[in-house]
């Protein structure tokens, strides 16, 4: 079986913005890295990833407190689930495994099948960028 490929883009998609020749299915996950009692407990990391070509995407996303996750690994013996979390890859690879023998996603309220959040990237406030603009004064109109 083939490696994993991070795009650090999303998946299907370059960094231009131009589309991937597969027409895989892209499904997605996200989990808590933190204990409730942590402060960064809404800190979450989230993964898209198609079977198909073997690309994938993490990034860090905020999830409030009150917002109950789907907890894909509930099912593993405790000394097996201690090792699939302790890496993002080890993840991958078993719901990889889930997905390829027909047991993803499963039916329940809160579904991994919902689109996860898009992780934000840092910009530069707007006033910082461009000072010029905010100070050009406005000519009166006639």
């Amino acid at each position: 079986m083939l490696g994993w490929k991070g795009t650090g883009y999303e998946v299907h998609r370059g960094p231009s913005g131009e589309m991937s020749s597969c027409d895989g299915r892209i499904y997605s996950y996200t989990y808590r890295r933190h204990p409730p009692g942590d402060s960064g407990y809404e800190r979450c990391i989230t993964m898209s990833w198609c079977t198909t070509c073997r690309e994938f995407s993490d990034g860090l996303v905020f999830i409030s407190r009150d917002r109950v996750l789907w907890d894909a690994l509930a099912g593993l013996p405790p000394y097996e689930r201690e090792d699939v979390e302790r890496s993002p890859r080890k993840i991958l690879d078993y719901l990889d495994g889930l997905v390829r023998r027909g047991l993803w996603p499963p039916e329940s309220p809160v579904s991994p099948a919902d689109p996860a959040p898009k992780a934000r990237r840092k910009r530069a406030p707007r006033h910082d960028a461009f000072p010029q603009r905010a100070q050009r004064k406005r000519r009166p109109r006639r």
